[in-house]
């Protein structure tokens, strides 16, 4: 945090999108820490400075986009699905999210939750079971824990059993691997 701390202060400095960057990075500290409403000021910062870049550069719409699903991120996991969904539409309406890019899939599977939050069940499980796919193509699943720790809770809430079987056994290889890799650093 202190690093984090330092390093926003000289980014707030650059005239380019280090700050949005260190922003959103940031944010994700404190999300981990549970310590959301420090990402939020975080994330403020970095909002502050993204309204004074130009908007038509490709640099400033991924790193802006960034923020954004940080945003995103904190008001879903503090349960603030309204916020969230102001914040994705937002984003959506700013067009700053590439088709192929991984912020697609991220931003795709928040949605998913909100989807499933606003009673959009089976849209919602359609999302997210193609991004479970895209997921399982990657191999790497450290990125997505907290979104598989949410569907195996939504899929066993509806009954879905065998979905919440599989998303339990991909987090619970994903957490082995991770294990065994702290293990042997």
């Amino acid at each position: 945090i202190e690093m984090y701390e330092k390093c926003i202060k000289i980014a707030e400095q650059l005239p380019n999108t280090a700050m949005l960057t260190t922003a959103s990075n940031f944010a994700s500290i404190y999300r981990d820490l549970e310590r959301y409403d420090e990402g939020f000021a975080v994330l403020e910062r970095g909002m502050k400075k993204a309204k004074q870049l130009d908007p038509t550069n490709s640099y400033v719409q991924y790193s802006t986009a960034e923020v954004y699903l940080g945003y995103i991120a904190n008001y879903c996991l503090t349960k603030q699905f309204d916020k969230a969904d102001a914040y994705l539409q937002e984003l959506e309406a700013l067009n700053y999210l590439q088709p192929q890019a991984a912020q697609m899939n991220t931003f795709k599977r928040w949605k998913a939750i909100i989807l499933y939050e606003k009673g959009l069940i089976d849209e919602a499980f359609t999302l997210f079971d193609s991004q479970f796919k895209v997921m399982k193509n990657q191999g790497d699943y450290r990125l997505h824990k907290v979104h598989l720790k949410i569907w195996i809770d939504y899929a066993a809430k509806e009954g879905r059993y065998k979905e919440a079987y599989e998303f339990a056994t991909v987090l619970n290889e994903s957490l082995e691997a991770n294990l065994e890799e702290a293990l042997l650093d």
